[in-house]
């Protein structure tokens, strides 16, 4: 049985540790650098390292807050059957 790794907030991971980590395929997390959602470090033409907290920002910018003031964030939608237009004016 392997342990998911340990990160802190000082560590620097691949796009194939990012995409593990947040349950996404690489393809989304080299679409999210393109856009800009994502802050990236280019040291190469193919090597690119991306800061854990860069991640968990991300992740802070996509919570949604709920009714009773319970934030959710919106990778957790689909988990629990919430739609994203429940929350559009």
């Amino acid at each position: 049985m392997t342990r998911d790794p340990v990160y802190s907030i000082e560590s620097v991971l691949t796009v194939h540790e990012t995409a593990q980590l947040l349950r996404v395929s690489q393809r989304t997390i080299r679409r999210w650098i393109a856009d800009g959602r994502l802050p990236a470090s280019r040291l190469t033409n193919r090597v690119i390292r991306i800061y854990y907290h860069d991640i968990v920002a991300l992740m802070d910018s996509c919570r949604i807050a709920l009714d009773d003031g319970e934030q959710l964030h919106s990778y957790e939608m689909n988990t629990v059957g919430i739609d994203a237009s429940d929350f559009e004016s």
